[in-house]
């Protein structure tokens, strides 16, 4: 478990603990809208004005040798949280204008808008991906930007009343991050997997939060105090499920290199399946030649820990053998099963649309996503909001094609991917019959499972 200590010094209290506004009181002659985003205008001002204090006591000497320069950008945009990019610029939020903005050393400036307005951004952090991380203490979303300027947001969802503030690149390869109202540290994956840390009852509104030298994430209480958390326990437990899949797969120990990189792999994508799937697409394990049996019991090993029972057995290697199913479909099969989701619940599970992404690479592919892949799609999702383009994209592309499926293969990646079941007998016959009779295309059997009511229904819960 993450451990979360903390230290606190001196006397000063919250004003005001976990109501879901800002700290500080508001005058009811401010605006609506504007009112959202004094929260966290006055939290930045009141901390720096705090730091002045606290440095500020005896005297004061200005140094005359330094060079201030200064460079306008947008009036009332209040620039608050600022970082270096990897493209050797500057990025910046501004939680009054509601954009991100980008600074190089010479002084030009671009802007980019944050699509949820008066979104609140608050700090800015480079993330591990080569893209920037920031806060939306309004919107209660973690945002994400290319250098390109190409923005994702990540809804909270179902916290309430969060407003995440401080944000930094933590050592294992995620984004961490204080919730201002939510009494918690939040941490999410470059592939949007978000998990969240209470912290102890008397703790009161984190704020800033940085990467420390003993590995472990230290962050500031503004109701007086210092906090620390740990990701110790969630690469112990990557690296001890990655050991397995060398001893199941590849019947062999782990190198140690291999093993670092796949601890790495997981983590960055908040998931197993990539890393799962590149074992037994990996010219090592394919080398091997297995056999249909050979191959069942090393899934059986895998993803359920235990030896087949013989009636699941005798009908996987059944269908292998007939070609009704192919190694990637019960590979498929074996991920989603409830005895692997135990193995593999050292993870938090990702966000719906995320894991649906995921899924599409796996049974539409028949592999793990990439993560340039997987984010652009999951942009696209939360941007459209519909579902069968996205996939048509996927059952369009070269990749795919190449893949060669017969109708029933077919027919099973929409089940799979729609339904989210392996078909009915009766189900798969009549529409294979439709394919094969020329009745009906690929396209319009895509687009009847994406009208079903039992997609409908699946939809509506990526997007409530």
């Amino acid at each position: 478990m993450v451990a979360v200590e903390e230290e606190h010094r001196g006397g000063l209290e919250c004003e005001r603990r976990r109501q879901g506004t800002s700290p500080i009181t508001q005058p009811a002659s401010d605006p609506p809208r504007a009112r959202r985003l004094l929260g966290p205008l006055r939290l930045a001002c009141g901390v720096l004005m705090a730091g002045l204090v606290l440095t500020g006591a005896g005297q004061v000497s200005v140094a005359e040798a330094a060079t201030i320069t200064e460079f306008a950008i947008t009036a009332s945009s209040a620039a608050t949280g600022i970082t270096a990019g990897p493209d050797g610029a500057l990025w910046f939020t501004e939680v009054g204008g509601n954009k991100i903005g980008r600074i190089t050393t010479a002084g030009s400036v671009t802007e980019f808008a944050v699509p949820t307005a008066f979104s609140g951004p608050v700090d800015i952090t480079a993330g591990p991906d080569g893209a920037l991380w920031f806060t939306e203490f309004t919107a209660e979303k973690i945002g994400r930007i290319t250098t390109l300027g190409a923005i994702t947001e990540f809804p909270l969802h179902p916290t309430a009343a969060s407003s995440p503030n401080g944000i930094a690149a933590g050592p294992d390869g995620a984004l961490w991050f204080t919730e201002f109202n939510g009494n918690r540290i939040g941490r999410i994956t470059t592939g949007g997997s978000v998990t969240e840390f209470p912290l102890p009852a008397q703790s009161c509104c984190t704020v800033g939060i940085t990467a420390g030298p003993d590995g472990a994430l230290w962050f500031t209480l503004l109701g007086g105090g210092i906090g620390r958390i740990t990701t110790a326990s969630d690469s112990a437990a990557a690296s001890a499920f990655v050991t397995r899949l060398y001893e199941q797969v590849l019947s062999r120990e782990p190198d140690a290199a291999g093993l670092q990189a796949f601890v790495a792999q997981i983590q960055q994508f908040g998931s197993v399946v990539p890393t799962v799937l590149a074992f037994f697409h990996s010219p090592e394990f394919l080398g091997r030649n297995t056999t249909n049996e050979q191959f069942l019991t090393i899934c059986y090993h895998t993803f359920l820990d235990r030896e087949p029972d013989p009636v699941g057995f005798d009908a996987f290697v059944s269908d292998l053998n007939s070609g009704l199913r192919s190694r990637d479909n019960l590979l498929d099969i074996f991920l989603d099963s409830q005895e692997f989701a135990a193995l593999a619940s050292f993870l938090p599970p990702q966000d719906p649309v995320t894991a649906f992404v995921t899924n599409l690479y796996v049974r539409i592919l028949g592999r793990g996503p990439d993560l340039a892949g997987l984010q652009g799609f999951v942009t696209q999702l939360q941007q459209t909001r519909t579902v069968l383009p996205t996939v048509l994209n996927f059952l369009h592309s070269p990749e795919f094609l190449n893949r060669n499926t017969n109708n029933t293969e077919y027919v099973t990646v929409l089940y799979r991917v729609f339904l989210d079941r392996v078909p009915d007998a009766g189900g798969l016959a009549g529409w294979v019959a439709l394919l094969t009779q020329g009745t009906a295309t690929r396209d319009q059997l895509a687009a009847q499972f994406a009208a079903s009511p039992e997609f409908q229904a699946i939809q509506h819960q990526l997007f409530p």
